[in-house]
């Protein structure tokens, strides 16, 4: 769920406050990895996600798809991929 990954962003990027967008995603449905692909940037950003926290915020969606494709739990990022 995106809450759990919101949630790993948010203590690898404490000062980006990933917590806050958790709502936001919620109100429009986006609850679910999967769901983040099928809207566009502008629309992340219309929701309040800023330019600097989008790029991470990919990444750890792109992580946690590819985990789940690999059939790994592999949520918590290693700090050494950064």
């Amino acid at each position: 769920m995106i809450a759990n990954i919101l949630a790993e962003l948010h203590i690898r990027y404490p000062k980006l406050d990933f917590s806050q967008y958790k709502g936001v995603l919620a109100d429009r449905s986006i609850v679910y990895a999967e769901s983040v692909m099928n809207f566009e940037k502008d629309c992340y950003l219309e929701l309040g996600i800023t330019e600097g926290a989008f790029g991470p915020f990919m990444k750890g969606i792109g992580r946690a798809l590819h985990c789940k494709k690999k059939g790994k739990k592999c949520m918590k990022f290693d700090i050494k991929e950064y």
